[in-house]
């Protein structure tokens, strides 16, 4: 089974790296010189020594120098303030070479106390904001000499004891005051910086004594004078090589890529963090999908009610109905499909009488002609050859001596209440004029002819 490849980007005092790290296996591929002020170089530089090795989006992980950082040991007032990040960069801030809103910070706690470190800003977001656009997957960045100091715990005392490491190496020196496997402070000094000796006695005034010192790659003078501190209990390590340091740190590096360990202090946060291109669109996905879903189950949830109400009435519907048919035929039983029933006796009623749906008004035919015989004139002449009543029409067919006679019968029917259109008249062979009238019995009248 293929190794999985992590990459460790070490930018120390004065050079920079790319470090393969497969298994156990760790390969320098790439090592430059660091001017100072050419980070933009080293920005641009990074990128194209990974694609070459075909090392876009494989996990990186970057290793900062002492230089670059600066660190503090503070007191934590609660519990309360260790849990919120504001209010350690202030507690920070009066040891910070950098305005306090120009850093990123991470720290790690050791009871009362937190080991805090801070680099600037401004810098490393254009390095971070680079990397991402050239698809460099960054995960963390944490001080080189942390994670050489997490590989030499095992060479340190006791967890229960307190000491102090001097980690050196041609440029610089490191110094960690330890409880046990925790450290409480760290210091970057340069390799000849005069007050490295001072800064251990300095150390002296506040850990009990005698001190366990345990030293790695120091200059015999510095080791002199160390010796000649009565209070002190010296431990030299083996001396390593210059290159030892990337070696040390390459372990906990990848333990950290693999995510079989969590960095003590990262500072690949806020600002620095790299975004993810797709995040935002996974998290517009994922809020979209489960949009859908309860869309869905909304959907669902007002189709199952509807589907019930529709159900309710239409039992409410089909029990009408019974009513209906048990009201028309209180002698036949109510049979299955009510409402076919009675759908087909409609059918029938409707072959009948026709499409109409309303109830014809009774005229009642004495009525009409009581009305006729009663509205025309007594003085006036005619003689009435046919006269026809049916369903609320009448229907006048005779003779008079003119044709304003005509009109004198059709105007006392109208005065009698019924609707006559204009009569129709023509001149007889011999004398006189033949009319007919029709008249139509006004709408609404019928119950008031009946009573």
């Amino acid at each position: 089974m293929a190794r999985k490849t992590r990459w460790l980007v070490v930018i120390d005092n004065s050079v920079w790296s790319v470090v393969r790290l497969r298994g156990s296996h760790v390969e320098t591929v790439e090592q430059q010189p660091l001017e100072p002020h050419q980070l933009s170089d080293f920005i641009e530089a990074v990128p194209a020594v990974l694609k070459e090795q075909h090392a876009r989006h494989q996990p990186v992980l970057l290793a900062m120098g002492g230089m670059h950082c600066a660190a503090a040991t503070v007191s934590i007032p609660s519990p309360r303030h260790a849990r919120n990040r504001q209010a350690m960069i202030y507690l920070m801030e009066p040891y910070l070479p950098w305005p306090a809103e120009n850093v990123v910070t991470d720290y790690e706690t050791s009871g009362t106390q937190a080991l805090m470190v801070a680099i600037e800003r401004s810098p490393w977001e254009e390095l971070t904001a680079a990397w991402q656009e050239a698809g460099i997957n960054l995960q963390a960045i944490v001080p080189l000499a942390r994670l050489g100091l997490q590989n030499d715990l095992p060479l340190l005392p006791s967890r229960s004891e307190r000491c102090v490491y001097l980690d050196g190496s041609p440029a610089s020196v490191d110094i960690w005051q330890m409880h046990g496997r925790q450290p409480l402070s760290w210091q970057h000094h340069s390799a000849l910086d005069a007050s490295l000796v001072q800064s251990v006695k300095i150390m002296l005034l506040t850990e009990p004594l005698p001190l366990k010192l345990v030293c790695r790659n120091l200059s015999n003078d510095v080791l002199s004078e160390l010796r000649s501190i009565d209070e002190l209990e010296l431990s030299v390590l083996p001396p390593s090589e210059p290159e030892a340091l990337i070696q040390r740190a390459a372990q906990p590096a990848s333990q950290i890529l693999d995510g079989r360990r969590h960095a003590p202090v990262d500072l690949c946060r806020e600002s620095l963090a790299l975004r993810d291109r797709t995040g935002s669109n996974r998290k517009s996905a994922a809020l979209l999908q489960l949009s859908v879903i309860v869309l869905l189950i909304s959907i669902g949830a007002a189709f199952l009610m509807k589907s019930q109400q529709v159900e309710e009435a239409r039992q409410l519907v089909i029990e009408e109905q019974k009513q209906v048919f048990q009201r028309i035929f209180p002698d036949r039983r109510v049979p299955e499909g009510v409402r076919m029933r009675l759908e087909s006796e409609r059918l029938r009623l409707q072959g009948l009488r026709g499409e109409s749906e309303e109830m014809d008004e009774a005229v009642p035919a004495l009525a009409m002609l009581h009305r006729l015989l009663q509205s025309i004139p007594g003085d006036l002449r005619y003689r009435l050859l046919e006269v026809r009543i049916e369903d609320g029409q009448l229907s006048l067919i005779g003779e008079v001596r003119d044709h304003s006679d005509a009109d004198t019968i059709a105007s006392a029917l109208r005065k009698a209440g019924l609707k006559v259109s204009s009569p129709q008249t023509h001149r007889l062979p011999e004398k006189g004029v033949g009319f007919r009238i029709a008249a139509e019995w006004p709408e609404g009248s019928g119950q008031e002819a009946a009573a």
